[in-house]
């Protein structure tokens, strides 16, 4: 019996040997990338910066066993919350540790006074969300998180929540008592009995752009520093602080009873409301109860009752709207801007300084206050800022609105100033205005249907000065209010004392109607002590034919011998600041004789106040300069104050302590360089560069300082970047990736990532290891080497088997054999005495010998052509 073969045999172990071999390559590469496509960790999380990208290389799966997370010194260790996990154990964060919590996934920590979750000094912990920000940290009471170290940083993207049911000393963040630069990045929600709570008198810096709540107390209680671009709300105060305080906000800051609730025992409290931030109270807007706090308001502030409570020796800079009464005590500096408002009551004790500044509306209105305005029977420290300017609209008879809109109570003497161009008196007006009213002397045709006379400047009393004056000018303003042109104008000076006043004009052509013209007079100097006097006429000249009204003032000017004697003698106090300080008030500030005036002092970051010099000879002691203040009583004479500082250089050991150093923790990844690396040391108050570059086949992607800002494209291909003014610890860290666009630039280095428990690891690298590398490139090209060598193989040398029973013979079609290029094996089954083969028809019997494996082969050269096989 003859039959055709057309089966593989399965008894070949080189060919199950590479089978093996392709099987299990195929396996390594394909598998774990069906394996990561399947976790529910492949997508995008909002980073550290609020911002979405996609979902780190690697990362460590949380367990709720987990009693301590390590994280890198500069770079972040990324831990993983996939599913619902709760911790019994408190969980300590040491080094920089993000933890990203899937959408829908609870981390519930121990109820725990310590926290369920600490940070230790020098440590950072993140929490970010995946895309649904969906994803809880979470606590049933104590504190969720406690920063126990100094320097410790928390960032939440996420939302961390505590359902304590009792407020005291408890929050969903705390602070432990007496740390420094502790600081907390909210993007996201924090939600507690307080939002915060941190012990009293901590260096402590919040930095909030989501939302902070507070359900039994505050949304933060007791902070250092808080910068709000978000909300802030609290059951009784959005802030709660018994210490010092310093609040910059362009968000939303409320409270059921309170905005900003402050008691006694703290320092200096400054609140700087931006044009967009509210600041809200149930009852009280903001309350303060310490001397020296500042309030600067260029949005809004509003209590249902009280705007501003318990304010004493303030400084209240107001440019836009309070709404509820605003009591002040003590001596405060108070400046009202242009379109300024008070809904409400205002009131001041003697001895404040009220300031108007900017330039009023076509109204000519400062200042509105819709209730009752009480200055104490005391303008005489009104003052005009800088940028104080009279608008061009002002005419005749206007009168300039410093205070309206209710009444003004204990109405204040008048008194003159000037500014803005002219001079003016200050009085209040039919009790319902505090008005400033331009010297003018207006000149109308007699036959004019509009009044014919005003005068504003009759009689003018100069400032009575000493000997040694510099004489003061008065500014005249002549309007013609009529409907025709005046002609020529004569001015004189009448009077026994006419040749010591100087008039700067005494004649004028003609002024139309509605037009002005200007002149000045002013006293002469070196005057003898005495009183002296001069009447000014301003009215037609000769031959003038009109018929226009003449106008005469008096003015009057008093020298005494020596000291002054009037009350209305000026004095100047210039106070001055180096860089490093700030003083306020600053500038020249004009004070009256016998009058009071507080300074208040302090130094900016990183500097020390060493010096505080009164009228260029007078030391205060350390003491006083600590006490931040100074006030210059009695005033008599011109002064000056002048505070001086110098740069610190100390560390915990106390301020101005020489030698202190920062360290800026320079790294790269394996393809790109920087120099220097590692930890550089820079003196405080020092610069320090940076320059990096890309190895070959490498482009810079990023470069990231501190964690936080990333150069721009332009920073990134300078190849430098320069700290300056160090003050603190930084980091910068170059990132790369391979770049088939070229060559990148820069040698050297070299680095690696590890961890030393890698049992929970999510490989999230898309096949891209932790370095960077392509390693499904390698794979594939294996997998294609493999698959050339198997098609080679079965085309070329593969061998065919098969058994053959004796007695049976077995043929091969040649056609079928002849391109074949390997022997042809088989076996015999059976007892034979003989195995052979012909060739072709007519070929010649050959035999075949048994090899050493146990079979029978036909040589590769002798497949020509019909091939019979016989056993027998």
């Amino acid at each position: 019996m003859k039959k055709r073969i057309t089966s593989i045999g399965s008894n070949n172990k080189k060919t199950s040997l590479l089978l093996l071999i392709a099987v299990v390559t195929f396996a390594a590469v394909i598998f774990p990338a069906f394996n990561q496509s399947s976790e529910a960790a492949a997508g995008q999380f909002y980073n550290e910066n609020n911002v979405l990208e996609d979902l780190p290389d690697v990362m460590i799966e949380l367990t709720g066993t987990e009693t301590t997370l390590n994280g890198g010194t500069t770079d972040y260790v990324t831990y993983y919350v996939s599913h619902n996990i709760s911790y019994t154990s408190i969980c300590s964060i040491q080094g920089k540790v993000r933890i990203i919590i899937d959408d829908g996934c609870t981390m519930t920590v121990p109820n725990n006074s310590n926290g369920g979750v600490q940070v230790k000094a020098d440590s950072t912990l993140s929490v970010c969300p995946r895309e649904d920000r969906t994803g809880l940290l979470y606590s049933t009471g104590g504190n969720t998180i406690k920063l126990t170290g100094a320097q410790s940083t928390l960032i939440n993207v996420a939302t961390i929540k505590n359902d304590e049911n009792s407020y005291v000393g408890r929050g969903a963040i705390a602070w432990t008592v007496s740390l420094s630069n502790i600081s907390v990045t909210n993007y996201g929600i924090i939600q507690g009995p307080n939002g915060f709570y941190i012990s009293c008198f901590v260096v402590s810096t919040v930095y909030n752009y989501g939302e902070i709540i507070g359900t039994k107390k505050s949304g933060i209680y007791d902070p250092g520093v808080v910068y709000n671009y978000g909300t802030i709300e609290g059951a009784d105060s959005g802030i709660y602080s018994a210490g010092a305080l310093t609040v910059t906000n362009d968000g939303t800051i409320y409270g059921v009873n309170y905005g900003i609730m402050c008691t006694s025992n703290g320092g200096i409290r400054t609140f700087i409301n931006y044009q967009n931030g509210t600041i809200e109270g149930g009852n009280i807007g903001i309350n303060v109860e310490t001397a020296g706090a500042k309030i600067e308001n260029d949005g809004i502030i509003t209590g249902s009752n009280i705007g501003i409570n318990n304010g004493y020796n303030i400084t209240l800079i107001n440019n836009n709207t309070i709404n509820g009464n605003v009591s002040l005590a003590g001596t405060n500096t108070i400046s009202f801007g242009a379109g300024s408002k008070i809904n409400g009551n205002f009131s001041t004790t003697a001895g404040y300084k009220l300031t108007f500044t900017g330039t009023p509306g076509d109204d000519l209105t400062y200042a509105t206050i819709t209730g009752k305005t009480d200055l104490t029977n005391d303008i005489s420290n009104v003052f005009f800022g800088d940028d104080w300017v009279v608008p061009p609209v002002l005419h005749a008879r206007d009168k300039i609105v410093l205070i309206g809109g209710g009444t003004i109570a204990n109405s204040p003497a008048s008194k003159a100033y000037s500014a803005g161009g002219y001079d003016f008196d200050v009085s209040v007006e039919n009790g319902n205005k505090l008005v400033a009213i331009p010297r003018l002397i207006e000149i109308a045709l007699k036959d004019s249907d509009t009044s014919a006379i005003f005068d504003s400047a009759n009689p003018y009393d100069f400032a009575t000065e000493t000997q040694g004056y510099t004489p003061k000018v008065l500014n005249v303003t002549v309007t013609n209010i009529g409907n025709a042109g005046t002609g020529a104008l004569s001015i004189t000076t009448a009077g026994a004392n006419k040749e010591d006043f100087f008039v700067s004009l005494n004649s004028v052509s003609n002024i139309g109607p509605g037009e002005n013209y200007y002149f000045t007079v002013t006293p002469s100097a070196g005057l003898s002590p005495g009183t002296y006097t001069a009447t000014i006429t301003v009215g037609p000249a000769a031959g003038n034919a009109k018929a226009v009204n003449s106008v005469s003032f008096t003015v009057s000017f008093t020298v005494n011998s020596a000291g002054p004697t009037g009350k209305d003698k000026n004095y100047i106090i210039e106070a001055t600041s180096d860089t490093g300080s700030t003083i306020t008030p600053s500038g020249e500030i004009v004070e009256l004789q016998g009058a009071t005036q507080n300074f208040f002092f302090k130094a900016k970051d990183g500097y020390t106040i060493t010096e505080v010099m009164i009228d260029g000879y007078i030391s205060l002691t350390p003491a006083e300069i600590a006490g931040g203040t100074y006030t210059f009583t009695g005033v008599m004479a011109d002064h000056k104050i002048e505070v001086k500082s110098t740069l610190n250089s100390g560390d915990s050991g106390g301020k101005g302590e020489k030698g202190k150093t920062y360290t800026v923790t320079a790294t790269a990844d394996p393809g790109s360089t920087i120099t220097p690396s590692g930890k550089v040391s820079v003196q405080a108050g020092n610069d320090q560069a940076f320059t990096f570059g890309a190895k070959d086949g490498y482009k810079i992607t990023a470069v990231s300082i501190d964690g936080i800002y990333s150069l721009t494209q332009a920073e990134i291909d300078s190849g430098s970047y320069s700290f300056t003014i160090v003050m603190s610890n930084h980091t910068i860290d170059v990132k790369s990736a391979i770049y088939s666009g070229g060559d990148g630039k820069g040698d050297g280095g070299d680095g690696m990532l590890g961890y030393t428990d890698n049992s929970n690891v999510i490989d999230n690298s898309n096949a891209t290891g932790n370095s960077g590398f392509p390693w499904w490139i390698i794979g594939l090209l294996l997998l294609l080497i493999l698959a050339v060598l198997l098609i080679w193989f079965f085309l070329f040398y593969r061998r065919y088997y098969d058994v053959i029973k004796v007695g049976t013979s077995v043929t091969i079609v040649g056609k079928d054999r002849a391109h074949r290029k390997s022997r042809y094996s088989f076996k015999v089954e059976g007892t034979y005495s003989e195995v052979s083969y012909t060739i072709g028809e007519e070929g010649e019997k050959r035999i075949i010998r048994q090899t050493p494996n146990g079979d029978f082969s036909i040589p590769k050269r002798e497949i020509t052509d019909t091939v019979t096989i016989v056993a027998h």
